[in-house]
Parts: structure tokens; sequence; C-alpha cells
């Protein structure tokens, strides 16, 4: 067998079966060889890795360095070795030409990503997705599902990992997946190869049925943050929202009055309460009712005692008069009212104007059955819906900051800082 052959033999059994999809050094090859070939040295691999190189077998980098450093295994045991001085690596990466010869798998039997890894396919390469895709974890309450500003993750629960009665087939993870933007600027769903490659086959084909074939290009900020080890100060208007619950609470206790959300749902807003993963109206109203339960609904009405009334007189006809209670964001709007001075009262009539459209809005539905539709436009309603909820929200805690007794109060610093997204 040649040189060049015994070397075709190395990378390819390395990338395929030792180091799965990972490249190899001159040195180390050239370490190998020295047992197989008498009198190879170094630069002789270097002369065979450009060839095969120029043929298209391998796309090679160098690294340079000094002193390098290494350890051998003998017979006392393991021993470091330093060979002072520069030195220069040549890395080699089998590509589809090489590779193709020695991998026999199929992609039925070994799942579609695994098998384009096992034909050189970059592990930190990104296929793109269409965001439907994550309806399947979202919906499946044996899996861990979290969506960020730019970037997200999926894993089977350690309950059900350990459960003999689920499929093996699905005790599958997705360390991180990306946002990305299709050639419409239409949010998708970026998932790196390495990370497709572990699913199982099932799993990667239902990811391929999902899986968009043209160009789209990944978000800067995930990008910073996953691949160049830099903090950005994007945060998530969902996140940013459950937060502005928070500090709306934090600035009651200042106050001396009791907490103004029963929940701020920091670490347990209702799974709706996301981007929509496909552009429907069955969707977009499971969005609204989320964010109504998160605002109407969660208003504390003991925040109100003794401040305001519950109840009042309504009008039935022929003289006669029923008591009923007042709504909970009727009673946000008159205490307001009654003990808020607003040199610009603007913002708090579109504030308390947000919140009724969103009840209004989740109302409506509840009363009739209607059918469902698709329509991308979906994804740019919810935008703006969110856009102007988190307005909305943060004007609340803005106005509540100026009481009095909140004067020591202090906003995290990202909140008010950062670029919401």
């Amino acid at each position: 067998m040649s040189l060049k052959n015994k070397i075709r033999d190395i990378i390819a059994n390395y990338w395929l079966n030792e180091n799965k999809y990972c490249g190899l050094s001159s040195f180390y090859i050239y370490e190998r060889m020295q047992d197989l070939v008498e009198g190879v040295t170094e630069e002789d691999i270097k002369t065979i890795l450009k060839e095969m190189e120029k043929s298209g077998e391998i796309s090679t980098r160098k690294i340079e360095g000094t002193d390098r450093t290494y350890y051998r295994i003998n017979a006392s045991g393991v021993e470091e070795v330093v060979e002072p001085g520069p030195y220069v690596d040549m890395w080699a990466y089998p590509k589809r030409k090489l590779l193709e010869k020695y991998d026999t798998s199929k992609a039925e039997e070994v799942g579609i990503y695994t098998k384009q890894l096992r034909l050189g396919g970059s592990q930190i390469s990104h296929r793109f997705f269409r965001r439907q895709v994550l309806d399947r974890y979202r919906e499946d309450p044996r899996f861990v599902f979290e969506e960020w500003g730019t970037s997200g993750y999926i894993g089977i629960k350690d309950e059900f990992y350990l459960n003999d009665s689920v499929p093996e087939a699905d005790k599958i993870g997705i360390q991180s997946f990306g946002k990305g933007y299709d050639s419409n600027g239409e949010e998708v769903v970026a998932v790196i190869l390495a990370y497709l490659g572990r699913l199982s086959v099932e799993h990667q084909n239902y990811w391929s049925s999902y899986e968009i074939k043209e160009k789209c290009k990944l978000d800067a900020d995930y990008v910073k943050t996953h691949f160049e080890a830099e903090w950005t100060d994007r945060v998530s208007i969902y996140r940013a929202f459950s937060q502005e619950l928070e500090e709306i609470n934090n600035i009651c206790d200042l106050m001396g009055e009791p907490p103004l959300f029963k929940r701020t749902f920091l670490d347990n807003a209702p799974k709706e309460f996301s981007r929509l993963t496909k552009p429907t109206k069955g969707e977009y109203t499971k969005f609204i009712h989320a964010i109504d339960k998160m605002i109407s609904e969660n208003i504390n009405r003991r925040f109100f005692k003794g401040k305001i009334t519950f109840q009042e007189k309504i009008s039935t006809g022929e003289n006669k008069l029923r008591i009923i209670d007042k709504s909970s964001l009727r009673l946000l709007e008159e205490y307001l009212e009654k003990y808020w001075k607003f040199p610009d009262p603007k913002p708090k009539e579109d504030m308390i104007e947000t919140f009724k459209h969103i009840r209004k809005m989740r109302q409506e539905p509840a009363h009739k059955i209607t059918d469902d539709a698709y329509d991308l436009n979906y994804f740019q309603k919810q935008h703006e819906l969110m856009d102007r909820v988190y307005r909305a929200i943060r004007t609340l805690r803005l106005i509540l900051k100026n009481h009095p007794k909140a004067r020591s109060y202090q906003s995290p610093k990202w909140l008010d800082e950062g670029r919401i997204i």
C-alpha cells in the first residue's frame, strides 16, 4: 500500500470511528506513520496532504506555535514531551470525495444528518428550519423546551430519560438552537449539524421534513454569543415582560402594599406566551389568551382593598338595580384616576386601552365558533401586539415608581438599557 493510501486510511478512520467528525494534524499522522513506514518524515506527510487538498479529498489549515507539547505512553507511564522552538502543524479534514470510498452507511439507517457528517459535513455548519418544527417539543410534556432572545434548548426530562417505557428514539436533546432569517426576513430556526447528527433516526427525519433549502442567514447576536464568546445586550421581549411584572411587585412592596400581580411568571410563563411557531389564527388566539391571563386575570384585587369599591350598581330596567363586581381592569383604571396625577394622561390612557384591547380580543373567540386560518401576517401581527403590550406594562411600572415611598427603587440595568427584541 502506498504512503498516500495509508494516510487516506488514517484520516478517514479517525473521522468516522476514532474521534468522530474531527480533523487531525500532520504531526499526529506522522506519529502513526512511524510504525508503518520506515524513514518517513513530517514534511513527507505535509507534501502528500497538499496533494490531497489539491485533488479535493481534504481541506487543510495551518496552526503555528512554539514549544510543541504532547504526551507519549511508555512502560513507565505517561511521558510529557516538549519540543522547543517554533512549529507549523497542518490539519487535515476529509471531504466527501475521500469519505464516500470508506463510509458504507445508509442515511435511512444512521440518519440524514449523521450521514452528512460522515461524508465530511462541518459540525458547526447550520441547517435551517421552519419554526413549526418546534411544536412537537413545546407541546410534549416529556420535554424541556426553552426559548430566549436569539436561542433556545430542547431536551428530554430526566424522569422520562430514565423511564424504560419511553422509546429510546425519544430520549434526545438539542443543546442549542438559534435564530435565523429566510430571504423574506421571516424568522427561522437554525441548528448546527453536530446537534442534529446526535438525534435518533426518527427525530432526524422529523426535522428534515421542516428543513428550508433556500439560503438563510444567522442572527448576528446569536453568532456573537455562541461562536465568538461575546456578550450582547439584547433581551427577549417575553423575558422582559415577566421582569416588568416582577419589578412592579417590588415597587408595591416598597409602597407598603400587597403585590399588584398574583404571579410574575419569571420561570413558568404559559408555553403559548412565546413567538408563534406557525402563523395560524388558532396559535395567535392562544397567544392572546396567554397575555390576558398574565394581565387582567393576574391582577390582585387585594391591592385595591380600602382604596376602591369592588362593586357597583347597574340598572336592569323597571327601576331595578343589580350589584355586580367590577373587573380587575376597571379597578386599576379607577385607582390610577383617583390617586395619581398625570401632566400628560395619554401614556396612561394608551396603557389602559391596550389592556382592554387584549381583554376584548380574548372574549370574542370565546363566544363563537370560528375556523382556523393560515396567514403569514400573523407573525407580524404578533410582533406588533407584543410590542404594544410591553410598552403598556412598562408604562405601569414607570407610573408606580414615582410613588413617594418607592424613591429607593432601582430597576435592573439590563431592563432599561438593553435592546428588547
